[in-house]
């Protein structure tokens, strides 16, 4: 069995991966040939507007998200869903030099990104109070930010994981006895049609807000609407 490339290295394979699809983005809004060598269809060179573009992604993906923005000035906005901006382990209680060096990793990510806006959003009980990577990380910001949790979710709220672990819950085919530790670790208590809902809004929100020049409210302050979204910085 081959060797499992390390997170880092992951990383960077994501950020390569996104700058290569911005390149091929580019070379077909300027006519050039799609698949195959084929020629586009009539009237689709041109239309993408790409000096509005953002990137958001879950865990890892957040992560790479983050550092996405910071390698290149071209992605205007981003999002964090669930993911610490350093990802590897986190240090042991009193190594003050590890600790030390994930935090000027985070601010580097921070410092590069600038004054473009960055959301993250976080399951219930994560957050900068106990990781030390969004912590320092939204220290360094200089623009527009938040930082919400969404009570009684977990980690893969924001993932696929949310519909289908809850349907195969709902179905029986994930017995009783092991819901509680199969579905409850992995997605929370939340219910599964309320998070969706909340995800999507807050998502479009913050893109429509920063890609398309339309203030969103709902990005001010808790609303009535999503009672289970607390901001717990901004």
């Amino acid at each position: 069995m081959g060797r499992q490339p390390a997170i880092p290295e992951a990383v960077q394979a994501r950020i390569a991966d996104t700058r290569f699809v911005l390149d091929q983005l580019t070379a077909l809004n300027a006519g050039a040939p799609g698949a195959a060598r084929r020629p586009l269809p009539a009237g689709l060179a041109g239309t993408l507007d790409l000096n509005r573009i953002g990137i958001f992604g879950h865990s890892l993906g957040g992560a790479t998200a983050a550092d996405v923005m910071a390698a290149d000035r071209w992605i205007l906005a981003g999002i964090d869903l669930d993911g610490s901006i350093i990802v590897k382990d986190l240090p042991i209680p009193g190594d003050q030099a590890a600790l030390l060096q994930v935090k000027r990793l985070a601010r580097a990510v921070a410092t590069k990104i600038g004054d473009r806006p960055f959301m993250i959003m976080t399951h219930d009980r994560h957050g900068p109070h106990d990781d030390p990577t969004l912590q320092e990380f939204l220290a360094g910001l200089t623009g527009w930010q938040r930082c919400l949790t969404m009570t009684d979710s977990g980690h893969y709220t924001y993932t696929d994981d949310e519909e289908f672990l809850s349907q195969l819950a709902d179905a029986r085919v994930i017995p009783p006895h092991l819901a509680s530790q199969v579905v409850i670790p992995a997605i929370g208590t939340i219910d599964p049609a309320r998070a969706i809902i909340t995800e999507r809004a807050y998502i479009a929100a913050f893109f429509d807000q920063h890609l398309r020049n339309r203030p969103r409210s709902l990005l001010n302050g808790p609303s009535p609407l999503h009672p289970t979204i607390q901001f717990i910085a901004s």
